[in-house]
């Protein structure tokens, strides 16, 4: 599908600079150049201890990784190929360089993540590959939450580590299996540390793992068993990786992009080639037209303003709804682990909440603010009419939805029906920016809401307290939070439509001015020139319909 998505785009750029749709041709040129950048991360997660680092120590076949970190202070580490060997510290600032050797000196609380640059075969093998060990389940929760949270649903593949020593998928990973489901749905299973059993329980072990792992995502999933004594664990991990269709994953990455950039051409093209009948002083009317359509549909969307927000007044309440009923589906976990004390508890509130959160406020705002440009279609329809023929502007709403469903279509899972608008919804990622601080008010407010249960031991005292007080305590500590966070929500959501109908607008009013100079040439150059029009338009709907 690559060569496919790269074959189109320098068809649409070809065509973009004919007409010198200037705009069109610097957003392909961008998503060609992010197209070139793509790796496919393997996010290597599990326990603490479960053996992640050890595990890639043996891909790589070399001890690079320390593998007695302390949980609090884990962070996630990518490692990519390179000829010169250096870390790079990672924060919001930028970045700085230190040598391999410097690593235990690297201040990690400072810094997002490393990227650990390794003149390595396996790695050298596989440059669109990314191996990123990440913080344990069990490390700290805020440097946790931060990693899954930062790499949520940006196309990567999940590596479950899980020690063998365990036996079994336990609870904790089994949520966190559930979790994955919201962000990525590409997983494989290794079982570590088999040197620890015999060979027919480690047989015994892989096959209650896949069962369970199975059963969680409602599919088979690849699992193999090593140890960092395994020499046949880089080649082992070689298959284990391939597994994993890296195809699939780059065209649900692009596939918005690239359609909708290849729906924008063909647009402004087709109103190109139709603006060639109208007279010389037409033009002038026409170009305004769009110009004003455009204002006024950004205008009309800002007046609206006030109905979006009643839409996402809903969100935050539905969010909170879904909050509170998670946890009350988990009353018994919380007060298992109030009486294993206040860290187990607030380590079982993040778990419970983190994918609730995320979930939740995604599914809730794509869908309110689908609806809200459902009902804005009316409006942008009778305003083309007003300003110019139906016939010379596509409608931009319309193009997002038609994008949404091919998204839907493309990925095959009925649970992302609601993702209508990925051109929009791609802004989300503040979801990430979101989330997070949402987590850490928790974990600060917490240990106050841990002292209403006091001193009570009685698991049905201790339960009523978790019923009655703890949880809508919880709910109603995070209500101010959630509900002013969604309305950031919107308020991006709201731009980046305004910017999408504006490039529209644009892109058909330049071409407008390229059919216009058309115009002044003999009548005979113009029709060898609408020769080629129609030869552009036929490509293009060719690659529309292709993608549809």
């Amino acid at each position: 599908m690559e060569h496919i998505f790269f074959n189109y785009s320098d068809i649409i750029e070809e065509i973009a600079d004919r007409y010198e749709l200037k705009n069109l041709s610097e957003k392909t040129k961008g998503l060609r150049e992010n197209m070139e950048c793509f790796k496919l991360r393997f996010l290597f997660v599990g326990a603490f201890s479960a053996g992640k680092s050890a595990l890639i120590n043996a891909i790589l076949k070399r001890e690079l990784l320390t593998e007695d970190q302390r949980p609090e202070t884990a962070i996630a580490s990518e490692l990519v190929y390179d000829t010169d060997e250096y870390i790079e510290a990672v924060n919001d600032q930028g970045s700085i360089r230190c040598s391999i050797e410097q690593a235990d000196e690297i201040d990690v609380d400072n810094y997002d993540h490393l990227v650990w640059h390794i003149d390595n075969d396996f790695l050298k093998r596989h440059k669109d590959r990314i191996l990123v060990d990440m913080p344990g389940f069990n490390s700290g929760l805020k440097k946790h939450n931060n990693a899954i949270l930062k790499y949520a649903g940006s196309g990567n593949a999940y590596v479950l580590v899980v020690d063998c020593e365990d036996g079994a998928i336990k609870r904790s990973i089994g949520e966190f299996i559930k979790e994955i489901k919201n962000y990525d749905n590409n997983i494989v299973v290794v079982v570590t540390k088999t040197d620890l059993k015999m060979a027919e329980d480690v047989e015994k072990i892989k096959s209650s793992v896949a069962m369970s792992a199975a059963n969680l995502l409602g599919r088979n999933v690849a699992v193999i068993d090593t140890n960092k004594y395994d020499e046949e664990a880089s080649k082992k991990a070689e298959e284990l990786l391939s597994s994993i269709d890296a195809s699939s994953v780059f065209s649900q990455e692009y596939y918005s992009e690239i359609y909708n950039i290849a729906v924008s051409c063909l647009s402004a093209v087709e109103v190109y080639r139709k603006s060639i009948d109208l007279d010389l002083e037409e033009y002038d009317r026409v170009i305004e037209a769009h110009y004003n359509a455009g204002k006024e549909l950004s205008e009309k969307l800002q007046k609206e303003k006030k109905a979006l927000e009643e839409r996402f007044r809903g969100v935050a309440q539905a969010v909170l709804c879904d909050v509170q009923n998670a946890l009350y589906n988990n009353e018994d976990a919380l007060v298992s682990s109030l009486k294993a004390g206040g860290k187990n508890f607030s380590v079982t509130v993040n778990n419970i909440l983190r994918p609730v959160l995320y979930s939740s406020t995604r599914s809730y705002s794509e869908s309110a603010f689908g609806k809200f440009l459902s009902e804005f279609e009316s409006y942008y329809s009778s305003s083309v009419e007003n300003c110019v023929s139906p016939e010379n502007v596509y409608a931009t709403v319309e193009h997002l939805k038609e994008t949404g469903n091919k998204i839907t279509a493309l990925s095959g899972d009925a649970e992302k029906a609601n993702a209508l608008y990925k051109t929009v919804i791609t802004g989300l990622s503040v979801l990430t920016d979101t989330v997070a601080p949402w987590l850490e008010l928790i974990l600060i407010f917490l240990p106050d809401i841990i002292e209403l249960v006091g001193k009570l031991i009685q698991s049905s005292e201790l339960k009523n307290k978790v019923k009655s007080e703890v949880i809508p305590q919880i709910v109603e500590r995070l209500r101010p939070e959630i509900e002013n966070s969604v309305q950031n929500i919107k308020d991006q959501m709201l731009e980046e439509t305004v910017a999408q109908i504006q490039d529209m607008i644009n892109n058909e009013a330049e071409a407008l001015e390229q059919a216009k100079k058309t115009k002044k040439v003999r009548a005979e150059d113009i029709n060898s020139r609408l020769c080629d029009v129609d030869k552009d338009i036929e490509r293009m709907t060719e690659i529309v319909n292709s993608l549809a």
